[in-house]
């Protein structure tokens, strides 16, 4: 419970509100409800500020990914800082902790992420692979059904999985696990169409 107040306490807030935020997206991305990569940007289309953006690694791994790993270093941060100050100083206004707590630990925080995300980054490398390349190839669908409106399919490129929209006929009956096959590919909408694979009930 003690943990709790901390966590919600008004200077700890804004640090927990984010990394809450993207503990629960990636809680809706194993559920195919979001694509990892629906935060992401290139940072050369960035003017100012692109090559240090480049450099903290920010657009070589997906954005999501670095945030979770930035939030949950700087909530624990604002935790032990805060607790500390009441420890050393007692009495110290909010606004003069989280300026302080901003400005000493945020580029440690981003180091760290830099340092962490490092090793990640062949895994994202599949981006550079046009997703036109798809079509003809089999997925296999993760969402509960496909029609004209809604659906969700995944498929792997160099053995990592890769999230797609995906879009069928009502009539192929397709329901989470069965395997369609990639006939065209929406580059305006990134929609995948897809057909049930012959031979399969």
């Amino acid at each position: 419970m003690s943990l709790l107040l901390e966590l919600i306490r008004v200077v700890n807030l804004p640090y927990t509100v984010v990394f809450g935020l993207m503990l629960f997206y990636w809680f809706s991305v194993v559920l195919g409800i979001f694509d990892v990569d629906l935060f992401d940007f290139d940072v050369d289309d960035i003017d100012f500020g692109d090559e240090l953006l480049g450099a903290l690694n920010l657009g070589k791994v997906p954005f999501s990914l670095w945030l979770t790993i930035f939030s949950g270093q700087m909530t624990l941060y604002s935790l032990l800082f805060n607790k500390l100050i009441d420890v050393l100083f007692g009495t110290v206004s909010d606004p003069v902790r989280f300026i302080v707590c901003f400005v000493v630990f945020v580029p440690i925080a981003a180091l760290i992420t830099k340092i962490a995300t490092s090793p990640m980054e062949k895994l994202f490398e599949i981006e550079t692979i046009s997703r036109k390349d798809f079509v003809g190839k089999e997925c296999r669908v993760t969402s509960p059904e496909v029609n004209e409106r809604s659906g969700v399919g995944e498929i792997l490129v160099t053995g990592i999985p890769s999230i797609l929209y995906i879009r069928a006929k009502a009539e192929e009956g397709l329901k989470k696990n069965d395997r369609a096959v990639i006939y065209e590919y929406n580059e305006e909408k990134d929609l995948f169409y897809v057909t049930r694979v012959e031979g399969l009930d």
